[in-house]
């Protein structure tokens, strides 16, 4: 199936304020037509302010619950805790439910589109 220019909805997944690449995926996404634009992270993990000002045009969407909205998806990037950008490092179990919650899951894999990217 051909998608055409406009039509994908993407989801940035896991660590929205440290993630590098994250921010670099959403400068070049304003060059460019989108359906819409997930963030999934924990509700006090979010894009910093100067990069919301950039790409302030985008249709972006917080939320904390991946499985809400994997069968809208098209394009998952997923990223891990920028643990070695923060004081605060995460425990092995802290970790497992990190990634429990905003990894490729069976379940998120499951539920997602079969043309997903």
């Amino acid at each position: 199936m051909e998608f055409l220019e406009g039509d994908l909805t993407y989801a940035f997944i896991g660590d929205p304020h440290g993630s590098r690449t994250i921010h670099s995926e959403l400068i070049a996404l304003t060059e460019y037509p989108v359906k819409k634009i997930y963030i999934v992270s924990t509700k006090d993990n979010n894009l910093p302010d100067w990069l919301i000002e950039k790409v302030g045009k985008l249709p972006i969407e917080k939320v904390d619950s991946l499985i809400d909205i994997a069968e809208e998806i098209d394009v998952f990037s997923f990223t891990r805790y920028q643990s070695n950008l923060r004081s605060e490092q995460l425990i092995p179990e802290e970790e497992l439910k990190y990634a429990e919650k905003f990894g490729a899951t069976d379940e998120v894999r499951k539920m997602a589109k079969e043309n997903a990217i």
